[in-house]
């Protein structure tokens, strides 16, 4: 395999891998937010009932 081919074969492979990275960190982000904002939905629900 020439270097050539090599450089276009790795240059492809960090494209993906930073394309994978990115889309897991926006998920991770969008995820914990959704989920924190359900629990403080619920809590604030449940407290509500609590002192009702």
């Amino acid at each position: 395999m020439s270097s050539v081919s090599t450089q276009k074969t790795e240059a492809a492979v960090k494209k993906d891998a930073s394309w994978v990275m990115g889309a897991l960190k926006q998920f991770s982000e969008n995820c914990c937010a959704a989920m924190a904002a359900s629990i403080a939905f619920y809590s604030a629900f449940c407290w509500h009932r609590r002192s009702s």
